[in-house]
């Protein structure tokens, strides 16, 4: 730590008859990133030759938990005291290029957070003065944490729900990491790289 003082299924059946628009712009695409293997075209008549019926399992990762984030990225977390400035914390926050602080207290645990978005509001309801005061004065207090157990799809929910972008982790009632909203972009992308090599795996061995 860091503390400064101041299954989806997918199954592909026949498909015949006249082809509309937006039929056709559909087997246009499957065709062109080879998902299936054959498309037969006929000029206003085409057929979507059927793969037999399988089990296709793109959920692989959905339960990716924060452990797993972690043991990546690493449990460090940038804090700062309650009693410091906002001042010190809008310092922190552009040295070390990050989107918040953990506010915590002696003992590890989450008092409160304070993002960029926290020291606008402030400077807009108060003008310049409000970088004097205490970060334990505007901090959000009310922080929605997960724990190491709890999955990417919960997390990514929750700041959907929230519209956050940073969940501290806590462990047995203290501070254990930090979740971004780019460790979910990040996990999200490795995501459907995953899919579409399960889509294509599926379609070589159907």
């Amino acid at each position: 730590m860091h503390r400064y003082s101041i299954t989806s299924s997918a199954l592909v059946s026949s498909v015949g008859g006249t082809v509309r628009p937006s039929d056709a712009a559909v087997f246009k695409l499957i065709a062109k990133v080879n998902l299936v293997g054959s498309l037969v075209d006929f000029g206003t008549k085409a057929q979507l030759v059927a793969l037999p019926p399988k089990r296709l399992n793109l959920s692989g990762r959905n339960d990716m938990t924060v452990t797993a984030i972690l043991s990546r990225k690493g449990n460090d977390v940038f804090t700062i005291e309650p009693v410091a400035d906002l001042a010190s914390a809008a310092k922190i926050l552009v040295e070390r290029r990050i989107g918040a602080l953990v506010v915590t207290g002696d003992d590890n645990r989450v008092d409160g957070i304070v993002s960029e978005r926290t020291i606008v509001r402030a400077c807009a309801e108060r003008g310049v003065k409000a970088l004097a005061v205490t970060v334990a004065e505007v901090m959000t207090r009310d922080v929605v944490t997960c724990g190491l157990t709890d999955t990417v799809s919960e997390i990514m929910e929750r700041m959907t729900d929230g519209r956050f972008r940073h969940v501290p982790v806590v462990e047995q009632g203290r501070l254990a990491g930090i979740v971004s909203i780019g460790d979910v972009v990040k996990w999200r992308l490795h995501e459907m790289k995953h899919e579409s090599a399960a889509m294509r795996d599926y379609i070589r061995t159907a």
